[in-house]
């Protein structure tokens, strides 16, 4: 064997393994799982809070930790909530909740269509309102 075949052989093989479907297909979902994680803790937390407080009728603020999407990439688990009113002379102090879990029926419509972040957003907002009601 010619000595410059020896050389490309590590090259080759290394080729080859990047483009098979073993390495392909948890790439691009390590890609999409990113980019939804990514998603979730920019813009769209922000919307999440102001949708909050329009359905507590600005009486109350959301604060969140961190979303994170499950590993099916059919929910979102919201951690680090503190909802605590607007006012100060409200009775009701800041209350603290550790995680809710929102089931959604499918990443590539919530990310790409604004009527699906809306029944999300509608979802998590009434759990976290049901959550809040519970005894502490």
């Amino acid at each position: 064997m010619p000595p410059f075949q020896e050389k490309c052989f590590p090259a080759t093989w290394l080729k080859a393994f990047m483009v098979s479907p073993g390495v392909l297909f948890p790439a691009a979902y390590l890609v999409l799982y990113l980019s939804v994680s990514a998603f979730l803790n920019t813009g769209f937390k922000k919307e999440l809070c102001q949708s909050y407080s329009v359905a507590t009728h600005d009486s109350r603020r959301l604060s969140i930790g961190s979303l994170k999407a499950g590993p099916d990439l059919c929910s979102v688990k919201i951690t680090g909530i503190e909802s605590t009113p607007a006012q100060a002379s409200l009775n009701k102090g800041t209350r603290s909740i550790r995680t809710v879990d929102v089931n959604l029926s499918g990443i590539a419509g919530f990310m790409f269509s604004r009527s699906a972040r809306e029944l999300f957003i509608h979802e998590a907002c009434r759990k976290i309102l049901a959550e809040e009601s519970l005894p502490q």
